[in-house]
């Protein structure tokens, strides 16, 4: 994996209008709930994000 470079895409790809024009005023705070995890909160809903060996998952659910 030493060939990954962060945010480096070799080919062109256009993102819809609502993405470009997204405003993000909402602060997100993170809560640290053992080691590698974390929960991310402070928008419509809550993210957890898990780090492994060679990735990070982070899951997230609507609310209801």
């Amino acid at each position: 994996m030493k060939d990954v470079k962060p945010n480096v895409c070799p080919d062109h790809c256009d993102s819809a209008d609502s993405v470009r024009q997204a405003t993000f005023p909402v602060r997100v705070e993170t809560e640290k709930l053992a080691d590698g995890v974390y929960l991310l909160g402070g928008g419509s809903h809550n993210s957890v994000a898990v780090e492994f060996n060679d990735f990070v998952a982070v899951y997230e659910a609507a609310p209801e």
